[in-house]
């Protein structure tokens, strides 16, 4: 099976080397093809860890506030304790000042806490 080639031996030459070429060409466009489509499938999974890495941050913000809304709770819990002791009347005042104080932060780390956890239920 020997093909013969139409024309002279530089044609053919030139026509090798255009044929070497255009493989060459080829290799390298199914190299970047592969790397492509390597990287295409590495976004979902760059985006899991992104998705996954702000979870966790949410989560750790969500742990953070409910320990502040215990510890504001305490507070809260003392704070009324101490009214109604009837020896304390002298820090009446003072005493709801504190609590009205105590009331409105916990009320807005409650809000802070809702905002944080609608955020990790969206993930």
């Amino acid at each position: 099976n020997i093909k013969e080639y139409e024309g002279g031996y530089d044609e053919w030459k030139y026509w090798m080397a255009q044929r070497e070429k255009n493989k060459a060409i080829d290799a390298k466009a199914e190299v970047g093809q592969k790397i492509i489509a390597k990287q295409t499938l590495n976004i979902p999974e760059n985006e899991n860890k992104i998705v996954e890495k702000q979870k966790k941050q949410l989560q750790q913000q969500l742990s953070e506030i409910e320990q502040e809304i215990e510890q504001l709770k305490s507070q809260k819990a003392n704070i009324e304790n101490q009214l109604e002791d009837s020896s304390n009347t002298g820090k009446v005042g003072t005493l709801s000042e504190q609590y009205q104080q105590n009331q409105n932060l916990l009320n807005s780390k409650n809000k802070v806490f809702e905002t944080i956890f609608e955020q990790l239920l969206s993930l």
